[in-house]
């Protein structure tokens, strides 16, 4: 057996055996949880940056949206003025800012128009109209069939020669140009095709309305025939442009259901819709009443006043 001393050393060997095994197995679980921390690390690196990258990728997608509405925006609203384009007969020496705007002309085309017009500028034959800077080509061959002049200054005076004495015989005056709104049933008389009767309608219809924004309106006048028109229509212009306006904003039912291109029923539309969304800011509130379209929104536009007073 072994001595007290031999026993004592023994033990001590164990020990330090035992100590030597702990500390290699504290070692391998302290590199363990390392490895693991590295891993959540890792993990949440990559949710992070997968993270950022959805927020990115919806960013994008959000912004591709707005985009293409925005296109859509934009095509909607071409649409809707070529919709509202009306092209009538009409003398470009006589005419208003709305009605070009009616023609489809663009406004700085048509402001520079009117500019031309009060300088003293004036149109002898269709192609002067190209004059007119800003004004497409494209535009001036949809109105030149409706241009009120000759396409040459020859033509004109060919025209004149060969069928004067056809009109004097026919009518003295045929030659006056008559302003539409300023004009007495006496003067429309003198042209050929209006008498008593129709003269005094033309007067009537013109009084409702609160005047003539083109002389193409007067076709509305009832009775009046298209060949009478023709007739006439070289003969007629709109010199004063001052019509009179109806207070959408304050009219009553009774008010707006008088004027020509409404009825009671519009009326009444146009009345609950200021009672319920507020007063009209401009013509584009118009177009959220599904009983008026596009056409008859410009038709009545020029005789609107959007003030609250």
């Amino acid at each position: 057996m072994f001595s007290k001393n031999q026993f004592k050393g023994i033990i001590l060997l164990i020990s330090m055996i035992c100590i030597i095994l702990f500390s290699k197995y504290l070692r391998n679980v302290s590199k363990i949880n390392n490895i693991k921390n590295d891993d959540k690390y890792i993990k949440t690196v990559n949710i992070s940056s997968l993270k950022n990258d959805s927020i990115y990728t919806e960013i994008k997608t959000k912004n591709n949206k707005k985009k293409i509405k925005g296109k859509a925006n934009g095509k909607k609203t071409l649409e809707k003025r070529k919709s509202q384009v009306m092209v009538f007969d009409f003398n470009p020496n006589f005419i208003t800012y709305d009605s070009i705007l009616m023609l489809g002309v663009n406004k700085k085309a048509a402001s520079n128009w009117i500019k031309y017009i009060k300088k003293g500028g004036k149109f002898k034959t269709k192609k002067d109209l190209k004059k007119i800077y800003s004004l497409k080509s494209t535009t001036f061959d949809k109105l030149s069939n409706h241009i009120l002049l000759p396409d040459s200054i020859e033509y004109s005076k060919k025209i004149s020669y060969t069928t004067s004495y056809k009109k004097k015989s026919e009518n003295k005056d045929i030659q006056k140009i008559i302003d539409l709104n300023s004009c007495t049933a006496d003067e429309l008389k003198k042209l050929k095709g209006i008498g008593d009767i129709l003269s005094k309608r033309i007067i009537k219809y013109r009084d409702k309305l609160g005047g003539f924004y083109s002389v193409v309106q007067i076709q509305e006048v009832y009775g009046l025939p298209k060949e009478t028109y023709d007739n006439i229509k070289e003969n007629l212009t709109i010199k004063t442009k001052d019509l009179k306006k109806i207070k959408i904003n304050i009219a009553t039912t009774k008010d707006l259901s008088r004027f020509p291109y409404l009825n009671y029923r519009l009326a009444k539309q146009l009345i609950n819709y200021r009672i319920q969304h507020g007063h009209f800011e401009s013509s584009d509130d118009l177009t959220k009443l599904k009983a008026l379209d596009s056409f008859k929104i410009k038709k009545i536009e020029p005789y609107l006043d959007f003030a609250l007073r």
